[in-house]
């Protein structure tokens, strides 16, 4: 009888396990109830961030447009804030009795900051706002009772969180579910481009934005060697006459533009005429660059038997384009979205020059430009810049088996494309998939001379 009493336990002990099984169920309870509420709660604070990224994306993608197609955008307020209301409106949420609603005062026009990462409400008003003024839409959406219901607990009346609806007279109503608000805030950027294909295997010079660089004549080549650096235009806007000059022996000539192609890889002259020629002219898509992408120039003046049909494709391609209903054509001229080129990455400080290149410059006579280099190597995407191409000529008779330096009639000197850089208007995009990422540049940014404007992107992100 001991020995069974002793494998059953002391008789103090007996029964105890009862209200420990209780209270752990109890606990269980708890902790599952919480687990419903909280989950309810995250897939609801999901679902109305959503609903801000959405409105806010919308706004922002209709704040800068080029409503008149001449690649000048413009900022419109009111359909901003519209649009942002109409697609919130369109969505619902868990619980929710109705679609989801926003009025005028959840929507704030503003100015995103890359560089501190905050939003401005700066305000802004149809037809006075300009594009450098205003980039961004912050959209706020809140299910906290009114327009918006709040969400309905399970398990709140016995834990204790959460508010019930209540009477006319502001008192609880008792029997009802306990409520929770939850809100959330997005803010959209559709800003300068940080991101854009490029129409032509084209790149300027950071000097063009302030109306400064090297036109393609020597009389003005000597003047850069010995003379101050040129002021910056005032005119808008600048015109240049494009040449085939050749690289640059070490660097690219950092003041002059150059057909370039997008790799390495791809230096020759049967990638630069495919590049020229474009998509639907048989020829290849340049690829979307970002700013501090790398980019290759491609001079080929030191063979005159490649600038002919090098200028011919350049010629069949702008013809095409002013026929072309996509392309963009501002009086006859063809806009285009080209990369802005430095000779140093983005990051870096510029190098001071050694003692041999500055006397080189101040030098008469032929450059380092005009040594026998036909590929130079890589420059860095500075920013975008739209330009106009004005025309293209092509002797079709030049000399291609002579001097090309020497020979007047030779088809480096008498092949060009003529170009005009808008100084001081702001421009858009063509690229349709151009994104303000990964750093905001305007023109000022690239060079300190220039105007505070630039070439806006036309898809818009989210940055908070």
């Amino acid at each position: 009888m001991k020995k069974f009493r002793y494998l059953n336990g002391p008789p103090g002990e007996r029964g105890s396990i009862t209200p420990i099984v209780a209270l752990g169920l109890v606990a269980f309870a708890g902790a599952m109830a919480l687990s419903i509420d909280l989950g309810q709660l995250y897939l609801v604070k999901n679902e109305v961030q959503n609903v801000a990224d959405a409105a806010a994306l919308a706004g922002a993608k209709k704040l800068i447009q080029d409503k008149n197609g001449d690649g000048v955008p413009e900022v419109y307020c009111q359909e901003a804030i519209q649009a942002a209301i109409d697609v919130a409106n369109q969505n619902f949420s868990f619980g929710a009795a109705s679609s989801i609603k926003l009025t005028a005062a959840d929507v704030t026009l503003g100015k995103w900051n890359l560089a501190t990462k905050q939003f401005d409400s700066t305000g802004c008003t149809d037809g006075t706002t300009t594009p450098m003024q205003v980039n961004a839409v912050q959209v706020t959406v809140n299910r906290s009772g009114g327009d918006n219901d709040k969400v309905s607990t399970f398990f709140g009346n016995a834990l204790g969180v959460g508010e019930k609806d209540k009477d006319a007279d502001g008192n609880p109503i008792e029997g009802g579910p306990a409520k929770l608000s939850v809100g959330a805030t997005s803010v959209a950027l559709l800003g300068l481009a940080g991101t854009s294909a490029v129409d032509l295997p084209f790149a300027i010079p950071y000097q063009y934005t302030s109306g400064g660089g090297v036109a393609s004549n020597s009389f003005q080549r000597l003047l850069d060697k010995i003379g101050p650096a040129p002021p910056a235009y005032a005119s808008d806007p600048q015109s240049y006459r494009w040449k085939d000059l050749g690289g640059g022996n070490p660097l690219p000539d950092a003041s002059r533009a150059y057909l370039v192609v997008p790799t390495k890889g791809e230096q020759a002259n049967s990638s630069l005429v495919s590049y020229l020629r474009g998509p639907k002219k048989n020829g290849k898509v340049f690829p979307q660059k970002k700013v501090g992408d790398q980019l290759w120039p491609m001079s080929e003046w030191y063979w005159g038997s490649y600038i002919k049909p090098t200028m011919l494709a350049l010629k069949d391609r702008f013809d095409y384009a002013l026929t072309d209903p996509d392309s963009v054509k501002v009086n006859g001229k063809w806009r285009v979205t080209v990369p802005v080129f430095s000779v140093n990455p983005v990051t870096a400080a510029l190098p001071q020059n050694s003692w041999f290149q500055l006397a080189s410059r101040l030098l008469p006579g032929v450059s380092q430009a005009y040594a026998c280099t036909a590929y130079s190597p890589a420059v860095y995407t500075q920013g975008f810049a739209t330009i106009d191409v004005v025309g293209v000529t092509v002797n079709t008779t030049c000399n291609q088996n002579t001097n090309q330096v020497t020979d007047s009639n030779s088809c480096r000197n008498t092949c060009y494309m003529d170009i005009q850089v808008p100084l001081n208007q702001n421009t858009l995009s063509t690229d349709k998939g151009s994104n303000p990422i990964p750093s905001q540049k305007d023109y000022k940014d690239m060079n300190a001379a220039a105007n505070e404007v630039g070439v806006f992107a036309a898809v818009p992100r989210i940055v908070k």
